[in-house]
C-alpha cells in the first residue's frame, strides 16, 4: 500500500488530491493567531493548492480545473498585502511550482511546447528558466534551497526516473551516479534539500521492489529503513530535511499502515502516530525549530492537515468547512500552508 503511495506522491506530486474530490478545495494559510484561512482561486479556475511558503511568507501553489477527462494547471503566488496572483513572465503552461526559497526562487514542473514535462526555475527578474533532463522525456524541480541548488527528478534515456541535484554552475547532474556505489537498476528521487546541500528522498528498484528513503550528502547515501514494516511493496519516502539535519517523512509500520516519521543520525527512526483514531499519516516538510506539518486520518477516515512538536504531539489544523485537508510547507513563524476542502 505504502509503495502505491510512494509513486502517487512523488512521479505525480504536482496533482494534488483536491482534484479527485468533488468538493470545492482552496490553498490555505495556517497561523497559531489566526486559524486556517482560505486564500481563495484566481477568477476562471476551480481548485488551488499551497505547495510551498518561504521565511517571508510568500507563498506558491497550484491552481486547476477540469478540462476533458483531466485538468488544466497554472502557477500562483500569494503574499500578504498583494493576494494571490500570477506568476509573471512563466512560459511553461500547465506548470505547477513545487517550492519557494527566501530570494524568491520558484522551481517545479510545467509542459514544454513540445508537451513534455520539464523541471523549471523562475524567477522575477529572470522568468522562468527550463532545466532540461537527464536524457529522458520528463523531469519535475521540488526543492530549492536558499543557495539555489535545486533537486527533482528526471528520466534517463531508458527511462528509469533518477534523482537531481542541479546548479547555476554545473546544470543537472544524476545523483544516482554521484553516489559511492553503483544502483544500475535503481529509481531515485530527490524530494528536499537543506541549506548545506543534504538531499533526501527515496530509493528503489524500477520494477516495483520495496522503496526506502534515504539521505545524501558529499556522495554517500544513508538509507533510513522503516518502522517495522514487513509488507512486499513497504518502505519509506523522506520529504523533508531542515537545517540540523532533521529528517521528516512517511514509512511502513509493522501493522501493515504508513506513518509520519522524524529521523535524526543519533536517534533513528521515531513514529509520530497519528491523530486520534486514525490508522495512516505522512509529514510532509519540518522548519528549523523542529516543528512537522503533514496529514493524517483521523477517527472518521478524513485525512486532515496536521502540526508536531515534541512539547505538544499531533495538532489537528482543521479544514475549511469541509471533510478533508493536508499540509505542504512550514516555515519558521510556524506559517503553513496546504489545500482544504470549503464545504
Amino acid at each position: 500500500m505504502l509503495n502505491r503511495l510512494l509513486r502517487f506522491s512523488v512521479i505525480l506530486s504536482a496533482m494534488f488530491c483536491a482534484h479527485l474530490a468533488s468538493s470545492q478545495s482552496d490553498a490555505f494559510l495556517w497561523t497559531a493567531a489566526g486559524g486556517m484561512q482560505d486564500l481563495g482561486v484566481l477568477t476562471g479556475w476551480e481548485y488551488s493548492g499551497g505547495y510551498g511558503i518561504n521565511q517571508a511568507g510568500v507563498i506558491v501553489g497550484g491552481l486547476s480545473k477540469p478540462k476533458g477527462e483531466g485538468y488544466v494547471e497554472t502557477s500562483f503566488g500569494w503574499r500578504k498585502g498583494l493576494g494571490m496572483h500570477y506568476l509573471k513572465g512563466m512560459s511553461l503552461k500547465n506548470s505547477t511550482p513545487m517550492a519557494v526559497n527566501n530570494s524568491g526562487q520558484v522551481v517545479g514542473g510545467g509542459w514544454t511546447a513540445e508537451g513534455q514535462t520539464h523541471a523549471f526555475l523562475w524567477s522575477l527578474e529572470g522568468g522562468t528558466q527550463d532545466l532540461g533532463t537527464l536524457g529522458g522525456a520528463s523531469s519535475v524541480a521540488l526543492a530549492i534551497n536558499n543557495s539555489g541548488q535545486v533537486v527533482g527528478w528526471s528520466q534517463t534515456p531508458t527511462g528509469i526516473a533518477h534523482a537531481f541535484l542541479w546548479t547555476e554552475e554545473s546544470g543537472m547532474q544524476d545523483l544516482t551516479t554521484l553516489t559511492h556505489r553503483s544502483c544500475a537498476g535503481c529509481e531515485t528521487f530527490a524530494l528536499a534539500i537543506s541549506e548545506s546541500g543534504v538531499i533526501v528522498g527515496k530509493v528503489g528498484d524500477h520494477e516495483g521492489a520495496r522503496d526506502y528513503a534515504f539521505v545524501w550528502k558529499n556522495g554517500n547515501v544513508k538509507v533510513l529503513g522503516d518502522l517495522g514494516g514487513t509488507g512486499a511493496n513497504g518502505g519509506s519516502l523522506a520529504l523533508g530535511i531542515n537545517r540540523s539535519g532533521q529528517v521528516v517523512g512517511v514509512a511502513d509500520t509493522s501493522v501493515g499502515t504508513f506513518h509520519a516519521f522524524i529521523w535524526t543520525d543519533a536517534t533513528g527512526m521515531q513514529d509520530l502516530g497519528t491523530l486520534p483514531g486514525g490508522s495512516y499519516s505522512q509529514a510532509s516538510a519540518i522548519n528549523n525549530l523542529g516543528q512537522v506539518v503533514g496529514w493524517s486520518y483521523d477517527a472518521g477516515g478524513n485525512t486532515h492537515a496536521f502540526l508536531w512538536d515534541l512539547a505538544s504531539g499531533m495538532q489537528d489544523l482543521g479544514t475549511l468547512g469541509g471533510l478533508t485537508s493536508q499540509a505542504s510547507a512550514i516555515n519558521d513563524a510556524g506559517e503553513v500552508t496546504g489545500a482544504a476542502d470549503l464545504e
